[in-house]
C-alpha cells in the first residue's frame, strides 16, 4: 500500500459514517435539523452557550453585541479546557472509552457547565435572567438534567490553567492544563482486563539487518476501581506485567567486512498500584497512591555500530508513595498540598569488563565496563493556595524537592581506545586512551525549592491580565538571584476568538546527573587519565605519549542557573462550534546555557593572542597553559541560543469521527550543540560552535479518530518532518584537546540535512457491547484490536555519518523499526 492510496482511504472514512450511532451524546433539547448530524460530537459546554442564546432570542431579549463580547472570554476560557477533556472522551485509539475515564471526563465537563451557569447571571439583564430562569426551571425537571446534576457531583473541582506563563510552574508551557479533582466515594465500579501480543511472524525485517530475529511481546493489564465506601471512599487497584524482546539492529564495519545482525533486547516489567480518594467532608478530600515496579533487561546497549560483545543487563526496583490533600476553604478559595516519595534501586552488570575499542562510526567493541549500583531517594513536597475574586484571582504556593543519591560505579576502569579510522585500527594508531581511577563510591544530596505569587486581573469583561513572579534556589549552585517575573494577556475581541500574548523568564536547575559528574571527577574522588596518541594495546608502554596527568572537573566560580526569556502571541478561533484553529508564534532566548570547556587546551604559541592549535601546528609550538597538569574540564554557564517557532493547528469533530492537523516551523541557532554540559570544540573561541540546531525545520502531524457503526473504531496518525541536520567532523583531534569533535576549517555545526521522515500508524478495533447505557461511549464490552506502527513499512533511515575518516561517511547505516503489528483483547465494564 503506498502513501497516496492510504490517504485516499482515510479520506473515505467520513463517507462510511452515518449519524445513527450509539456513541452519540443526546442534546438536552432537540437540536436544529442542520445540527442533528453533529449532535454526538458537540461539546456540551458549547451546546449550552448556543442554548442560552437561542432561549433569550426566543423570549425577545437577545444578547446585545456588547454582551456577546463580554461573555465571549468567559466562555472561550472554559470551552478550551472542556474541549481538551471532550477530545479525550472521544478518543477511540484504544477502542471504546474506558468506563472510569468516561465518568471522570463527563463529570468534569458537567462541573464546568454548572460553573458557567453560575457565572452567567453576572452578564444578564433582569429580563434576560427571568427568561433564562423560566427555561432552566422547566429543564431541571427533566431526566437529562437530573443525570447531569448527578454526574457533576462526581467532581469536586476543576482547575483550569490556560496561561502558558503561569508562575505556578517552572517550565514554559507546563501550566497549560486542566486538573480534575474527583470526589471520593462517587461514581460506579469499573474494571478493565487487557492482553496484548506481538510476534516476529507479524512484523517486517529491518532494512539493515541480515535476519529477522525472534521477537515476542506479551502484556497483561488489569485495573479495578470504584466507590469502596459510597459517598466516602473510592479505591483502585491496577496491575501490569510486560514481557518483551525489543528489536534492534547491529550494522558495524569491521576490518574484514560488514557485520549486520538483527537483535532482541529482552525486558520484563511488573507494576502494581493501589490508590484511594477519601472524602473526609464535603469540602475536604485526600488522594493517596502506592506503587511498586520492577524491571529487568538484558542484552542492552548494543545496536547500530555497537557489537553484541558490549552488551549488559540491568535490574531496577522502584517505589512511589503519594499523599495529596485538597480543600475547598470557601466558595472562592481552595488549597492543595502534595507529598510524594520516589525511591529506586538500580544495578547494572556488563557481560564483559574488557577494554573498550571505538572506531569512529565503524564499530564499537570490547566490554561494556559500566558495572554500577545506585540508590536514589526523591522527596517532593509543595502546596497551592488560590482565591477567586470578581476582579482579582490570587495564587501563591511553593514546592520543594530533596534528592539523595548513593552510587557505586566502575565505569571505564579498564579504559577505552578510540581510533579515527579502520586503517588506523589496523595499524594500531589510536587517537586517545581514557581510563578512570579513584573511589567508585559517591554519596550526595540536593535540595531544590521554588515559590511563586500570581494575580489574574479582570480589567474588563473582554480582557484578563496576569502578573506573576517565581523564585528558584537550589543546593549545589551558589546562585540566588533567580527571580523570574512573568506577564500575560488574554483578550477576546469578539465571540469565538481569543488573542493571547505574554512574556517571562524561566530558570533551569542543575540536574543531579551533572552534580554527580562534577563531584565524581573532582580529582579527589576520581579522575580520568587521557593519553593522546597512545601505544596499542599497552597504552602505558614507551611511545609517542603526550601526557598522562589526571583529567579533573572543576566548576566555574561564576556558574549561574540558565534561564530562558520567552515572548509569545497566539490567536485562537472557533468556527461552527467545534472547528478549532490556533496560530502561535513564540521567541525563546536562552542565556547562561551550561557547557564545558577544557581550561588546559593547548594553544599555538607562535601567535600573540591565544588561538587553537591545528593539524599543521608543530608539536613544539602547541603548548598547554598549565604544562604540569592534565585536562581541566570546567562547567560554565556561558552558552546561549535563540529559537523561533511558528505553530498552526486545526481540529474538527463530526458526528462519528474527529480529525486534527498541525504544522510547526522551527528555527534554532545556538553555541551549545548538544545537551547541557556539551564540550566546546574550541576553548579559545567562544563563538566557534555557533550554528543551527539538529532539529528538523518543518514538521507536520495529522490524526484521524473515528467511531464507526457496528462497534468499529479506527484511528490513524501521520507524521512528517523535513529531516534532521548533522555535522561534518574530521575524525581527528586536530587541536589536541583530547576531544574528537573537530570540524574542517570553515565548516559550521549542522550544515548537512539528513533524510526526511514520513510515518503512518494505524489502530483498528471491534467492540462487542454486552451492556451500554444510552448516550454512553463505553459500557460492558469485549474489544478485539490491532495496532500497526509504521503501517506502510517505510524505511526510516537514520542520520548519516558525518565523520570524514569513517568508511560510512555520508551514508545512513541504520533505520528505525519496520512495520510492527500488535494484536490484543480487552474486556471492560
Amino acid at each position: 500500500m503506498n502513501a497516496p492510496k492510504f490517504l485516499r482511504w482515510l479520506a473515505l472514512l467520513p463517507c462510511l459514517a452515518t449519524p445513527v450511532e450509539a456513541q452519540e451524546i443526546p442534546a438536552t433539547t432537540p437540536a436544529p435539523a442542520a445540527a442533528a448530524a453533529n449532535a454526538g460530537s458537540e461539546n456540551p459546554l458549547a451546546a449550552l452557550n448556543e442554548q442560552v442564546q437561542q432561549t433569550l432570542a426566543a423570549a425577545g431579549v437577545p444578547f446585545s453585541d456588547e454582551q456577546e463580547r463580554a461573555v465571549a472570554l468567559m466562555m472561550e476560557e472554559r470551552r478550551r479546557a472542556s474541549e481538551d477533556l471532550f477530545g479525550d472522551l472521544m478518543n477511540f485509539r484504544a477502542g471504546p472509552t474506558q468506563g472510569q475515564e468516561e465518568d471522570r471526563l463527563r463529570s468534569a465537563i458537567e462541573w464546568m457547565r454548572t460553573e458557567f451557569l453560575a457565572n452567567l447571571g453576572d452578564y444578564l439583564t433582569p429580563a434576560q435572567a427571568a427568561a433564562w430562569a423560566t427555561h432552566s426551571d422547566a429543564l431541571a425537571a427533566t431526566t437529562a438534567e437530573t443525570a447531569r446534576a448527578a454526574r457533576s457531583a462526581e467532581t469536586q473541582y476543576v482547575r483550569i490553567t490556560n496561561n502558558v506563563f503561569t508562575a505556578e510552574h517552572n517550565g514554559y508551557g507546563a501550566g497549560n492544563s486542566t486538573d480534575v479533582i474527583q470526589r471520593g466515594g462517587a461514581g460506579a465500579w469499573h474494571g478493565r482486563a487487557e492482553f496484548e501480543l506481538a510476534d516476529d511472524a507479524l512484523n517486517a525485517r529491518n532494512a539493515f539487518a541480515s535476519n529477522k530475529p525472534p521477537y515476542q511481546e506479551r502484556r497483561l493489564t488489569v485495573d479495578l476501581s470504584g466507590p469502596s465506601i459510597p459517598g466516602r471512599l473510592s479505591s483502585g487497584l491496577s496491575f501490569e506485567q510486560s514481557e518483551s524482546e525489543n528489536v534492534g539492529t547491529v550494522r558495524a564495519t569491521l576490518p574484514d567486512g560488514i557485520f549486520a545482525l538483527g537483535i532482541t533486547r529482552p525486558n520484563t516489567y511488573r507494576e502494581i498500584e493501589v490508590r484511594n480518594t477519601l472524602q473526609a467532608s464535603n469540602a475536604h478530600s485526600v488522594r493517596t497512591f502506592l506503587r511498586r515496579a520492577t524491571e529487568a533487561s538484558s542484552d542492552q546497549g548494543i545496536g547500530d555500530f555497537t557489537l553484541p560483545e558490549r552488551r549488559y543487563e540491568s535490574a531496577e526496583v522502584r517505589w512511589n508513595v503519594g499523599l495529596f490533600p485538597f480543600s475547598i476553604l470557601s466558595s472562592r478559595s481552595i488549597h492543595e498540598a502534595r507529598f510524594q516519595l520516589n525511591a529506586s534501586t538500580d544495578e547494572t552488570i556488563p557481560f564483559s569488563d574488557d577494554v573498550r575499542i571505538n572506531v569512529l562510526d565503524a564499530f564499537n567493541g570490547g566490554g561494556a565496563q559500566n558495572r554500577s549500583e545506585e540508590r536514589n531517594r526523591h522527596y517532593e513536597f509543595g502546596n497551592l493556595f488560590m482565591r477567586v475574586g470578581d476582579v482579582i484571582t490570587f495564587k501563591a504556593g511553593f514546592e520543594g524537592n530533596y534528592r539523595h543519591q548513593r552510587s557505586y560505579s566502575t565505569n571505564n576502569f579498564n579504559g577505552t581506545f578510540t581510533f579515527s579510522s579502520l586503517d588506523a585500527f589496523r595499524q594500531g594508531r589510536a587517537l586517545t586512551y581514557r581510563v578512570t581511577r579513584g573511589n567508585p563510591l559517591l554519596e550526595f544530596g540536593q535540595l531544590e525549592t521554588g515559590t511563586f505569587v500570581q494575580a489574574d486581573v479582570n480589567v474588563g469583561p473582554q480582557v484578563v491580565l496576569m502578573f506573576g513572579a517565581r523564585y528558584e534556589a537550589q543546593h549545589n549552585l551558589r546562585d540566588y538571584n533567580n527571580l523570574a517575573p512573568r506577564a500575560a494577556l488574554a483578550w477576546s475581541p469578539g465571540e469565538d476568538t481569543v488573542i493571547r500574548a505574554g512574556g517571562g523568564l524561566f530558570h533551569s536547575r542543575l540536574t543531579t546527573g551533572m552534580v554527580e559528574e562534577q563531584k565524581r571527577f573532582d580529582g579527589t574522588q576520581q579522575f580520568e587519565i587521557v593519553i593522546d596518541a597512545p601505544s596499542y594495546p599497552d597504552p602505558f608502554a614507551a611511545g609517542t605519549i603526550r601526557q598522562t596527568r589526571p583529567t579533573v572537573r572543576v566548576t566555574d566560580a561564576d556558574l549561574v542557573a540558565p534561564y530562558v526569556a520567552v515572548g509569545m502571541i497566539s490567536l485562537e478561533r472557533t468556527f461552527f462550534s467545534n472547528l478549532l484553529f490556533t496560530a502561535t508564534y513564540d521567541l525563546v532566548r536562552e542565556y547562561h546555557k551550561l557547557r564545558t570547556r577544557n581550561l588546559n587546551t593547548p594553544f599555538d604559541s607562535r601567535f600573540e593572542a591565544r588561538v587553537a592549535c591545528t593539524a599543521a601546528t608543530p608539536d613544539e609550538a602547541c603548548v598547554r597553559p598549565f604544562p604540569d597538569r592534565g585536562n581541566i574540564i570546567s562547567l560554565e554557564s556561558a552558552g546561549r541560543d535563540v529559537k523561533h517557532t511558528l505553530r498552526l493547528s486545526v481540529r474538527k469533530r463530526f458526528s462519528i469521527f474527529n480529525g486534527s492537523l498541525s504544522y510547526n516551523a522551527l528555527r534554532v541557532r545556538g553555541d551549545v550543540q548538544g545537551g547541557a554540559g556539551t564540550r566546546s570544540s574550541n576553548a579559545w573561541d567562544p563563538d566557534a560552535d555557533w550554528g543551527r540546531s539538529p532539529q528538523a525545520t518543518h514538521s507536520i502531524n495529522a490524526g484521524l479518530n473515528a467511531s464507526l457503526p457496528l462497534g468499529l473504531f479506527v484511528s490513524g496518525d501521520l507524521s512528517y518532518n523535513s529531516g534532521r541536520f548533522y555535522t561534518i567532523t574530521t575524525g581527528r583531534d586536530d587541536n589536541r584537546d583530547s576531544n574528537v569533535n573537530d570540524r574542517p576549517d570553515g565548516v559550521a555545526f549542522n550544515t548537512e540535512r539528513g533524510p526526511r521522515y514520513f510515518n503512518v500508524d494505524l489502530n483498528l478495533s471491534k467492540a462487542f457491547f454486552l451492556r451500554r447505557a444510552p448516550g454512553a461511549t463505553s459500557g460492558t464490552n469485549v474489544n478485539v484490536f490491532v495496532n500497526m506502527t509504521n503501517a506502510l513499512n517505510r524505511v526510516h533511515y537514520g542520520t548519516p555519518s558525518g565523520v570524514l575518516t569513517s568508511p560510512n561517511f555520508g551514508r545512513s547505516t541504520s533505520a528505525s523499526d519496520p512495520r510492527e503489528i500488535e494484536i490484543g483483547l480487552r474486556f471492560q465494564f
